[in-house]
């Protein structure tokens, strides 16, 4: 059996082990907060560089849809004219191409 003062000194050995072992689990616990912010920052970086791509590709979608628009548009502006001078459907005259 021990006596009084190995007993308080056990009992202080005991305390420092686990006031050490309590210090490092709060730096696991800070390194992985730490890990956990940093993955939150990556996948929302991710999500940002997505949505931007989806928009350029979006806006490029739509500039293409507005040129088609608008060279079906000249060319059927054209047929038009070609018909209202009788010239559309002749031999030498194409409209198509344009």
């Amino acid at each position: 059996m021990l006596d009084i003062k190995q007993q308080k000194v056990a009992q202080e050995n005991m305390a420092q082990e686990d006031s050490a072992f309590t210090e490092v689990s709060g730096l696991e616990l800070e390194i992985l907060q730490k890990s956990k912010e940093e993955a939150h920052i990556m996948a929302d970086a991710f999500r940002i560089a997505f949505e931007q791509q989806l928009t350029r590709k979006n806006d490029q979608a739509l500039r293409l849809a507005h040129v088609d628009k608008c060279r079906r548009a000249a060319a059927w502006t054209n047929r038009q004219h070609l018909k209202d001078e009788g010239n559309y459907g002749e031999g030498g005259v194409s409209c198509f191409g344009i």
